[in-house]
């Protein structure tokens, strides 16, 4: 009687066992690796810090990082020389650098919230707080990359996550898992958005999309 039911015990566990295996993620092939091309080089301060980068109706905006040198600059493109811009305080690492609209979306790394700016004079508007992702308190969460898909703000925090934001509530819409035929793809970094793709970068070195 004893050996009965452990054979059916055994049986049971051999059926839940099997079971799961039904269940298996589908195989994820592995990223296509694009070549590139290098067709015009342009100068730029080689003694700056830079976080973010946009190009935006012929002009270059950077966003330059390190604490007490981080900045948000108008640059020329064909000589790399900054037109007009602002110093942040000593306390703020500024990071990436997004356009929504008229205005510029500044993230900095460890002051618990990012920057708005008006993109016409440059001038700041108001600060804005991290609501994303499950870290309760903002200023224990460190954002790195953004960029703007024309409705959300995309944002990178060294993860494998691109959070969705509502550029005007602050809160996560929803959020992007990044993985490859390894698992996830860590240390996102630097988001651009073209044409209606976002391209991160990672590793460490950081990746880039």
């Amino acid at each position: 009687m004893i050996v009965d039911k452990m054979i059916r015990t055994v049986a049971v566990m051999t059926i839940l066992l099997t079971g799961t295996g039904l269940a298996a993620e589908p195989e994820i092939s592995p990223p296509i690796q694009y070549s590139y091309e290098i067709v015009l080089t342009f100068p730029n301060d080689t003694y700056v810090f830079t976080q973010g980068l946009l190009f935006h109706e012929g002009w270059l905006y950077e966003s330059t990082g390190l604490f007490d040198q981080s900045t948000l600059r108008e640059v020329t493109l064909m000589t790399g020389v900054p037109t007009r811009g602002i110093k942040f305080g000593i306390g703020h690492f500024a990071e990436g650098l997004a356009l929504v609209d008229d205005k510029f979306y500044q993230l900095t790394w460890t002051s618990g919230r990012g920057l708005i700016f008006n993109k016409t004079d440059l001038s700041y508007i108001k600060p804005f707080l991290y609501l994303y992702g499950d870290e309760p308190h903002a200023k224990d969460k460190k954002p790195w990359g953004l960029t703007y898909n024309g409705t959300h703000l995309l944002l990178s925090d060294g993860s494998a996550t691109i959070y969705v934001i509502d550029p005007e509530t602050h809160k996560e819409h929803h959020r992007i898992d990044v993985r490859n035929h390894m698992g996830p793809v860590k240390n996102l970094n630097e988001l651009e958005y073209i044409k209606a793709s976002s391209t991160p970068t990672s590793g460490k070195p950081t990746t880039s999309l």
